[in-house]
């Protein structure tokens, strides 16, 4: 034992040995913190990027049929992706286009904008005002016993047929006629504001679009399609 206690006591004695092993603890302990400071911090900072991007991609739509499928919860504006493109008529002035906004039945879907600007529409998906007479829209809500689109049928007969369904898939088709003045830079940014996804609420037994977040979880858990 006083071989152990001997030197242990002449370390504490020595005041400068102490303060030493404290100063070199502390400094360990600090660069310690500071690196998992660093490390939460970036973790946030990746949460917050995927946040932005996940939220500038849901009003951008793309060229990719084969896209990952999109959930859609409450009410949002919503781009998506381009499943159909088809041109026709005399001198090809018609640009059929078929966006897949959302992988699962929604509610509805109103404000069809191209880029920034709203495009009114009729009660037959016309468009009205500066686009009247070049563009016609059609949304689809994406119900699993949806039929094919009838405005896709009649005008694109030879390559959409009734088998063409997109049944579970809720979006838009939109016709153009050409017109250089009014789509100078060929096919715009096809948006529109959607009322998402239908949840059950157990305590009601009622489905219906929601902005509960304990139901929109619970429906994002159970389902089966992720």
């Amino acid at each position: 034992m006083p071989q152990v206690v001997g030197p242990v006591l002449a370390a504490l004695g020595n005041g400068s040995v102490v303060a030493g092993a404290i100063n070199l603890t502390l400094t360990v302990a600090s660069v310690v913190y500071s690196r998992q400071q660093a490390k939460k911090l970036k973790r946030a900072l990746k949460r917050l990027s995927d946040v932005n991007s996940e939220a500038q991609d849901r009003s951008f739509t793309s060229k990719d049929p084969a896209g990952p499928r999109r959930l859609v919860y409450g009410e949002c504006r919503v781009g998506g992706n381009i499943v159909f493109i088809h041109t026709n008529g005399t001198n090809n002035e018609y640009l059929h286009v078929a966006v897949a906004m959302a992988g699962h039945e929604v509610t509805s879907f109103s404000n069809l904008q191209l880029d920034d600007e709203v495009v009114p529409l009729d009660g037959s998906g016309s468009a009205t005002g500066r686009f009247a007479g070049f563009l016609d829209a059609q949304f689809f809500l994406g119900s699993p016993s949806q039929t094919s689109n009838a405005a896709l049928m009649a005008n694109c007969p030879e390559v959409w047929t009734s088998d063409h369904r997109l049944r579970g898939i809720a979006g838009v088709y939109v016709r153009f006629k050409y017109n250089a003045d009014l789509f100078p830079n060929g096919i715009p940014n096809i948006t529109a504001v959607c009322k998402g996804k239908k949840v059950f609420d157990p305590r009601s037994g009622l489905t219906a679009r929601s902005r509960n977040t304990a139901l929109i979880m619970a429906d994002y858990m159970c389902d089966q399609k992720l």
